[in-house]
């Protein structure tokens, strides 16, 4: 006589966010929310301020179409997002967030683990003064930094497993097409784990 096939239950939709929430590690989570922290302190005159920039002043409300004949033809998919307005605490927010996850990436990938270096990690890239020069220029700004976000999932997934390859190349092609300041995004990051393999 065959056993009768046992079903495991399915979990409950309120039990699912705490069992995602458990199964984070707990250096992912500290890089996250400091760099979010940080992020929101260091950035909040911009965030609770209007103070544009020349190309801000010119694209208050701008689907930023025209950029795709300087080969940004990706930028108006996650400028949308946020709306074609500029507007700096969602768009402010959104950036912050947008590094904070690519804190995470980028601390699983050199293998970041102690607390206090997650939390450099992320004051670090959330501070960076070439973002900080970015945050005028709001109506975009978002874009740029989840362009940065996909440039660091894609180097993750390539390194980590042995056809990631596969998916970091649409998402490497993406980041470029929204801004091709973010090669160096791509190198950097690519460098580092082929010389290291140490947990820090």
């Amino acid at each position: 006589m065959t056993k009768p096939i046992a079903f495991k239950p399915i979990p409950s939709p309120s039990s699912v966010g705490p069992m995602v929430w458990r199964k984070i590690p707990r250096y992912i989570k500290i890089t996250f929310f400091s760099t979010m922290i940080i992020g929101l302190v260091t950035h909040m005159y911009m965030l609770t301020n209007k103070i544009p920039c020349n190309d801000d002043v010119l694209q208050l409300v701008d689907s930023l179409s025209y950029l795709a004949s300087s080969g940004r033809w990706f930028l108006t998919v996650p400028a949308a997002i946020s709306s074609e307005f500029s507007m700096p605490w969602v768009n402010g927010l959104l950036t912050v967030f947008y590094v904070a996850v690519a804190a995470c990436f980028t601390a699983s990938m050199l293998k970041v683990r102690k607390t206090l270096y997650c939390v450099l990690l992320g004051a670090v890239m959330v501070t960076f003064p070439p973002l900080t020069d970015t945050i005028p220029y709001m109506q975009c700004v978002d874009a740029y930094l989840f362009a940065m976000m996909l440039c660091c999932i894609g180097i993750y997934l390539a390194q980590k497993y042995k056809w990631g390859f596969l998916p970091a190349i649409p998402l490497i092609v993406c980041s470029l097409a929204t801004y091709q300041a973010t090669f160096p995004a791509f190198k950097i990051p690519q460098t580092t784990c082929k010389r290291r393999g140490s947990v820090v």
